[in-house]
């Protein structure tokens, strides 16, 4: 059966990038299950591990069926797909209006949760990293206040307590400085002075260099010029030298024919 490629192929990558990404999921879930000595949640179904291993496979199984349909344009997998992207979207707008009507409930948990994660914060490194996020994300410290650190051994404020960090809080619980971003204008506008005195600099320095190698090579030219004359000099000289030596031969040759042609007669 032919179909519209643009619409086919459109649907076959998108399912295709949700079916890796699912894929991942599935992975990421499972390396925290196994990696994970405790969890900090109560029951088996709220473990984010759990969760996040479920939804990842419900995903994997739902994008395979919609890539395999469009690939192949089979219309029964293809019905299948679009009529289980209709219930997770029910699903979702049930768990929205759920969430929103049993609101105190969940809070409550998510508060009971976290008061868990402050108590294990050294213990697990996936937990502090998430903690972390939580806490710089949504701008906040413990569960209701700073204090509710000080449930965690290593934060308890008393005065007996080793730790380095007793009385503290951790670092995500420090507010960063808004002016971020006011120092990246300061870097840019410092470089832009820079590049203008560089610009500068490179107007009026090089005319001085540029005439100085102009000069110098002035020099050098006259300089090849009095050598050029100096040697032909010295060779006119030699070569007069060589005149006057070859007639000074030649005249004492003649004198002695004649001593001799003398002697003779």
């Amino acid at each position: 059966m032919r179909t519209t490629h643009i619409a086919k192929y459109c649907l076959f990558v998108s399912c295709y990038i949700f079916w890796v990404a699912s894929g991942l999921m599935i992975a990421v879930g499972l390396y925290a299950k196994l990696s994970s000595e405790k969890s900090i949640v109560d029951s088996f179904v709220t473990d984010p591990s759990v969760i996040l291993i479920a939804v990842g496979i419900l995903m994997f199984a739902i994008t395979f069926i919609g890539c395999m349909g469009a690939l192949r344009d089979m219309h029964t997998l293809l019905k299948i797909f679009a009529y289980m992207l209709v219930i997770v979207l029910i699903l979702q707008f049930v768990a929205a209006v759920l969430g929103f009507m049993f609101s105190g409930m969940v809070l409550e948990k998510a508060a009971s949760v976290m008061t868990k994660a402050i108590t294990r914060y050294r213990d697990d490194l996936d937990l502090q990293n998430f903690i972390d996020y939580i806490q710089k994300k949504f701008e906040c410290c413990g569960v209701n206040t700073y204090t509710d650190w000080s449930q965690n051994i290593y934060f308890f404020c008393v005065d007996n307590n080793p730790s380095l960090e007793s009385c503290g809080v951790p670092y995500s619980c420090c507010i960063r400085e808004k002016g971020e971003l006011f120092i990246i204008f300061l870097a840019f506008v410092l470089i832009y002075e820079i590049n203008i005195v560089m610009k500068r600099r490179k107007s009026t320095v090089p005319i001085t260099t540029t005439q100085k190698k102009i000069d110098g090579g002035e020099m050098f030219l006259r300089e090849m010029k009095c050598i050029e004359k100096e040697f032909e000099n010295e060779l006119e000289y030699m070569e007069v030298e060589e005149r006057e030596e070859t007639f000074v031969r030649q005249r004492g040759y003649m004198a002695a024919i004649e001593c001799e042609y003398h002697e003779q007669s």
